[in-house]
């Protein structure tokens, strides 16, 4: 499979960064089709100065076996977790962070669209959860995902001073590159769009979580309700009352649905605003035997839809200064995601899930069997 060549992405000098890379095809069908996915981490690393290095770990509450002597072992007193860091300068290898994934029950190689459902940038860790896809039985987001359907990786850092067991204190890291494409084996894909980024920073740090959308050029938001065609019989699924809403909408949104069945002509309709006319998950005819909903991607009928907020790198990339010294462009409000502490063991923190939205619109048939690139940089400034 494509990895993304993490060399492209070491585009700083003298700055300590590293980089996590996804790289996987699809295969399989279900409601809303399935993803398989490797995914590879990988560590790539300068050192800031001549006594400084940035490590790469995972922090995990069981233990891991069979751990490549590349990758150390370390524990703290009065603290359960165990923690597993590559070398300096060595790789955290698909394998290492296989195991943490596989033991903890999470994807290793498959990845099940889901939904984060309605979040608002800012929101607190508690008020993410991803759900299973909406079905002709569950038509809201309301169903938890199941472990296996996403993959969570909590990764920890160090810098080391030089000297034995000495690190940085008070260094911040940022998500300064993400870079979402389709892979070179599958150049047409285009599921590469649907890929989301949860950012779960250390409650400690003074920021707060977001969802990151890699493909993105600025902050938007995803609409997480709206009619389907899960039944894959050309046409909108429709019950005894009409045409049927799935996801998150507002109560008034039902009256939208016209009051008589639909007479027109049997063909394609994109209600929900996806801007082709290609038969899809979201794009369908109207049954002539259902009453039915037009045009909900209009300002006024999509503000009566649930919306998941997301961030772009344009958004929280930090300011860097012509000697690669980097800040937050707002320090009231900083979009670094971790930062190292003395009272923790000298480690920085944060939490990344890795999902596909399957409320956006390039989850479609025509994705299976096509593949994508994931590639993510974190980097802190010039010491």
């Amino acid at each position: 499979m494509k990895k993304l060549n993490s060399a492209k992405l070491a585009f700083i000098m003298f700055s300590a960064m590293t980089v996590a890379c996804v790289s996987g095809s699809i295969g399989g069908t279900l409601a809303w089709y399935a993803y398989s996915t490797r995914a590879n981490v990988s560590y790539s690393g300068t050192s800031v100065s001549e006594t400084a290095l940035l490590q790469i770990g995972i922090c995990s509450d069981v233990p891991l076996t069979g751990m490549p002597a590349s990758v150390s072992s370390v524990t703290y007193a009065g603290d359960t977790n165990y923690y597993y860091f590559s070398d300096p300068g060595r790789g955290l290898t698909y394998d290492v962070i296989a195991k943490y994934l596989s033991k903890k029950g999470f994807a290793t190689n498959e990845l099940q669209p889901t939904t984060s459902g309605s979040y608002v940038t800012g929101s607190t860790q508690d008020d993410f959860g991803l759900k299973q896809s909406p079905n002709e039985l569950v038509h809201g987001n309301t169903t938890p995902a199941l472990t296996r359907d996403y993959l969570t990786i909590p990764f920890v850092f160090r810098i080391s001073t030089g000297n034995p067991d000495e690190y940085f204190d008070n260094k911040e890291l940022w998500l300064s590159k993400a870079v979402a494409r389709a892979s070179t084996t599958s150049p047409t894909s285009e599921v590469y769009k649907a890929i989301r980024v949860f950012v779960d920073r250390d409650s400690r740090n003074y920021g707060s979580d977001f969802i990151l959308n890699p493909s993105a050029n600025a902050k938007g938001e995803t609409r997480v309700g709206g009619v389907l065609n899960i039944a894959r019989d050309d046409y909108y699924d429709y019950d005894s009352n009409g045409e049927i809403l799935y996801g998150e909408y507002d109560s008034s949104a039902l009256g939208l649905r016209s009051n008589s069945i639909y007479s027109g002509a049997d063909v394609l309709d994109d209600v929900n605003g996806v801007g082709k006319n290609e038969a899809s998950t979201f794009v369908a005819k109207h049954n002539p035997n259902a009453k039915y909903y037009t045009n909900l991607s209009s300002a006024a009928n999509d503000a009566l839809f649930g919306h998941a907020e997301y961030e772009a790198i344009s958004s929280i990339a930090p300011i860097r200064d012509s000697y690669d010294n980097l800040t937050n462009s707002d320090p009231l409000n900083p979009s670094s995601v971790c930062m190292t502490r003395a009272d923790d063991h000298h480690l920085a923190r944060v939490n990344v899930t890795v999902y596909l939205e399957g409320w956006d619109f390039s989850v479609v048939d025509k994705e299976i069997a096509h593949s994508f690139d994931l590639g993510l940089t974190f980097e802190m400034s010039r010491l």
